[in-house]
């Protein structure tokens, strides 16, 4: 049997030289990683675990609402482990441009996780697993806590988001 530690990257084999081999390959696939994957990676780990809006259609530029501030620095290190940064601020409020646009953004994405699973929704048929529509409704359910997890806070700051 043939296993590998997820989390050390070790590979251990009964049979030497199918660990040899499966390390290669492991090490040739860990190397081929481009700056995407590590986006990929990024940007799950943070929606699964917190909120990531984009503030700039193109992507690439994102707001984390400071309670997940803890969870950037997770970010942060593990991009530093592997040579990798993380460009951050602070955005104070008061400054009625930067509420808007934090504001917008906010609501931007919060419309565009919705519009995503009613469309995930609408192609269902006969046909679809049900490990898939459990899938599915559990991303709906975390949605929906993120959607009136922001509205609390935007409600209790004195800003609004639509409704939807």
């Amino acid at each position: 049997m043939l296993t590998l530690d997820k989390h050390t990257g070790r590979i251990d084999c009964e049979l030497e030289g199918l660990a040899a081999i499966a390390r290669e390959e492991f090490d040739r696939a860990f190397e081929n990683r481009t700056a995407a994957d590590v986006t990929g990676i990024v940007q799950r780990i943070i929606e699964r675990n917190g909120d990531l809006f984009p503030i700039r259609p193109q992507g690439g530029c994102y707001f984390v609402p400071h309670r997940h501030a803890g969870l950037v620095d997770q970010v942060q290190k593990f991009l530093g482990g592997i040579n990798g940064t993380v460009v951050r601020f602070a955005v104070s409020q008061g400054n009625p441009e930067t509420e808007r646009s934090i504001r917008d953004s906010v609501a931007a994405g919060l419309a565009g996780l919705i519009a995503e699973h009613e469309a995930a929704v609408a192609d269902f048929g006969t046909d679809t697993r049900p490990d898939t529509i459990k899938r599915a409704a559990e991303k709906i359910r975390t949605a929906r806590f993120k959607v009136k997890r922001t509205r609390r806070s935007s409600a209790s700051s004195g800003r609004s988001l639509r409704n939807r």
